[in-house]
């Protein structure tokens, strides 16, 4: 079912949100939200979709930006509503990148059904995708067989070359513009800062447009361990990819950077099967520089890098860290 659905429930409401803060303060709350999941859930299934249990358990999913629980054999996406300042951009790209990604092969949640929730005060868009029965990266990936992780890190290849398989799919977002405004770059240096947003004005120039536009591809945006899940098919390892919310199209090197840091910083000797070829160290500046979160998450895996004087800095950080890896760099 992909049509949207608008379920109108003027009886049921939550508190007011007016921030972020309201939203992450209540957005995990079970009791809060088990009367909205299951109005969602008796809409639904009166579409007569056989995964849908209306008096199913609910329970709340990891954290993450948006209410999420799974009731069942379904789960139950809430986003957060316009009044929190997130924004309304994730529930149709996250439903649409999901579809693209399942056309060209990759495991992902089947898509149940979509649409709003008229709430007193608010309005939610909501998504009902079928809950997938597997272990997330972080968990299951340091518990397999040296064999199998090779196996994984090979499934995780594949996955990448699917997804960037797609030259287009999603609507085009400024990527430089939006990585002018990241304030998650605060913590590094004046000098830093100064130069980045000089790379970021050379980008706005009409041929860097067009270059970036050319080599753009869907990513998933998020390849956190949360995100992908690891399970079995007999013999085989399988990869599935959940949370295709912050999915757009980039350079493939904006996904591939969280594969070494997030999905493989202790297994360098498996990077030439999750990767091939690797990135060289300037895509993963670009990379960087145009990442949502790499403001956060590069200080989070490299203490300290926040300090470097400048790019010419990050480039040959990230040079000697793929050397050091491969085992090539002097100590």
């Amino acid at each position: 079912m992909t049509s949207r659905i608008r379920i109108r429930a003027a009886d049921l409401s939550l508190p007011p949100i007016r921030s972020w803060s309201d939203w992450g303060r209540i957005h995990r709350d079970t009791e809060l939200f088990r009367p909205l999941v299951r109005r969602v859930l008796e809409c639904v299934a009166d579409r007569a979709l056989p995964d849908i249990d209306p008096a199913a358990g609910i329970t709340a999913c990891p954290p993450g930006t948006h209410a999420v629980f799974r009731a069942g054999r379904a789960v139950v996406k809430l986003y957060a509503p316009a009044s929190s300042g997130i924004g309304s951009r994730e529930a149709p790209v996250e439903w649409e990148a999901a579809r693209l990604a399942a056309a060209a092969g990759v495991a992902v949640a089947a898509q149940l059904a979509r649409g709003s929730l008229e709430i007193r005060g608010c309005t939610l868009d909501f998504a009902v995708t079928a809950a997938l029965n597997a272990a997330d990266w972080g968990c299951a990936f340091p518990r397999l067989p040296p064999a199998e992780q090779r196996a994984a890190a090979r499934a995780l290849r594949d996955l990448t070359s699917r997804l960037h398989a797609y030259h287009n799919g999603l609507a085009a977002i400024d990527l430089v513009a939006r990585a002018g405004r990241n304030e998650r770059w605060r913590r590094f240096t004046p000098a830093f800062n100064s130069e980045r947003q000089a790379w970021l004005r050379a980008r706005r120039q009409p041929a860097a447009r067009a270059d970036l536009a050319r080599r753009s591809r869907l990513c998933h945006g998020d390849l956190t361990r949360d995100n992908c899940l690891i399970a079995r098919e007999g013999e085989e390892i399988r990869l599935q990819l959940l949370d295709f919310g912050d999915a757009l199209m980039a350079p493939p090197a904006y996904d591939q950077l969280l594969v070494l840091l997030e999905l493989l910083p202790g297994h360098p000797h498996l990077w030439t099967e999750a990767l091939d070829p690797l990135p060289a160290a300037a895509e993963l500046v670009e990379a960087a520089l145009l990442h949502n979160f790499a403001g956060d998450f590069l200080p989070q895996f490299f203490p300290g890098i926040e300090k470097l004087p400048g790019l010419e800095e990050l480039g040959s950080f990230f040079n000697n860290w793929l050397a050091r890896a491969a085992g090539t760099a002097r100590p």
